[in-house]
């Protein structure tokens, strides 16, 4: 993972943790894939993916998530 990457996931699992959440798992593999953050949100578990992108990047955060990551989330 780049510089960038991790300054996202950090971010967001501190933001997460401030929020109320608890963590339970960064940069779980399984197979081939990561999730990047596993968290319970009161009695909600709950699977994070964290894009991080310059300021030049554009588009919605779901059209990063590809068909075949939540195929394989599923």
């Amino acid at each position: 993972m780049n510089a960038l990457g991790r300054f996202g996931e950090d971010h967001a699992a501190r933001w997460l943790q401030e929020s109320g959440c608890t963590v339970l798992e960064r940069g779980w593999r399984f197979g081939h894939g990561e999730i990047d953050l596993i968290i319970l949100d009161g009695e909600d578990l709950a699977f994070v993916e964290v894009k991080t992108r310059s300021a030049g990047a554009i588009g919605l955060p779901r059209e990063f998530v590809d068909a075949r990551k939540r195929e394989r989330l599923r």
